[in-house]
């Protein structure tokens, strides 16, 4: 009787000494990502405070991504008070606080992906 080996290293799973899949999880969705890009953009003077956000047609083109993408992006500025839409569009926030309370819970949130990797190694290497 043969025996078949299983094999997991990290999120690589091998049977038979052979990839047979990759175990990634997609915890961020490309319209968190433009979001944040968005946020970056703040920050680096990009985007100034109170300035006209491009039309989202624009912006999508620039993004290199769907309209329905950049729709998603600005709902979660819009909630996070970092966009502000006006009769005329979409308004990046004169609010330094929103701006502050976005980086903060950017932080938090980069903070915690670090300690769970941190923790998957340890893990990993103590198997």
């Amino acid at each position: 009787m043969r025996v078949s080996t299983l094999v997991v290293i990290g999120s690589v799973v091998f049977w038979e000494g052979m990839v047979v899949m990759w175990d990634i999880a997609v915890e961020e969705r490309v319209y968190q990502r433009l979001a944040d890009e968005v946020f970056f953009r703040i920050l680096d003077g990009r985007y100034r405070l109170g300035m006209r956000f491009p039309s989202i047609l624009t912006f999508a083109k620039e993004a290199g991504t769907s309209p329905e993408t950049v729709r998603k992006a600005i709902k979660i500025l819009k909630s996070e008070k970092l966009l502000n839409k006006t009769p005329h569009g979409y308004f990046i926030t004169d609010n330094k606080l929103s701006v502050q309370n976005y980086k903060t819970a950017y932080i938090a949130k980069a903070e915690q992906k670090y300690y769970q990797s941190m923790q998957k190694i340890r893990e990993d290497i103590y198997e």
